[in-house]
């Protein structure tokens, strides 16, 4: 990564530098979104940008925004001066320095252009699966995209020691959504369950993928998902 965009500018990686004072690190004021390029194109970049307004908009940031256009125009040239042909770009949106540490004053977007190996070729590694770790917890504000981890990162140990790939929420006998991921859960029946998002984040793959099953002709519930049923469901993906 050569290049980092700063408030729509670019700049080299190694010269930006995050004010000391800023409202991201001392009040955890920062929403954030990351969307996939393949092959160099953006994959779902509108549905994306809607989602990083939306969470802008319930931290009280999104005046910061610049209008889609010139945000997806600044997000092609960065992914082209970092030569980005498969990864992706996180958006980063914080509260910006504040004299006081605590009034907020301009926020900052920060823009990256991350590069990724892609997967293997060959055979998927059908019917392998993952392992996950499940944990009582509930995001404080589960519609909104914050870099609010801390739950997932306090336990990360724990889920490395288990050989665990991701954490999966749940709260009252209930799951609501992966640390990074939402959950889809094929019931016996072969209907898809998702969990509603008044308790998870409204994920752009989680929209295509229910859509997609619906289109195939799927029955997909989209209400709350007990953890029992998760249990004992023939399948269960995280997106």
């Amino acid at each position: 990564m050569e290049y980092i965009g700063v408030d729509g500018e670019l700049s080299a990686a190694a010269e930006v530098r995050v004010d000391p004072l800023d409202l991201g690190l001392h009040r955890g004021l920062a929403v954030f979104d990351y969307f996939p390029v393949r092959e160099g194109q953006a994959w779902f970049l509108r549905d994306y940008l809607r989602r990083l307004r939306r969470s802008a908009r319930a931290m009280n940031l999104h005046a910061a925004l610049p209008e889609a256009a010139s945000l997806a125009a600044h997000l092609h040239q960065l992914a082209e001066r970092n030569d980005l042909r498969h990864g992706g770009c996180k958006l980063l949106l914080t509260g910006g320095a504040s004299a006081d540490g605590y009034t907020p004053q301009q926020p900052r977007l920060y823009t990256y252009a991350l590069a990724q190996d892609p997967p293997p070729s060959g055979e998927p590694a059908a019917g392998r699966g993952i392992r996950v770790l499940l944990l009582d917890h509930s995001r404080q504000t589960p519609s909104v995209k914050t870099t609010d981890y801390a739950a997932a990162m306090r336990h990360y140990g724990v889920m490395r020691a288990a050989g665990a790939a991701e954490v999966v929420y749940h709260r009252g006998g209930y799951v609501t959504e992966a640390s990074r991921s939402n959950v889809l859960c094929v019931t016996p029946r072969g209907q898809i369950w998702v969990p509603p998002t008044d308790s998870a984040l409204p994920g752009v793959t989680r929209h295509h993928a229910i859509a997609a099953a619906r289109e195939l002709g799927l029955t997909v519930l989209e209400r709350s998902l007990p953890l029992t049923e998760l249990l004992g469901a023939p399948e269960v993906v995280i997106t």
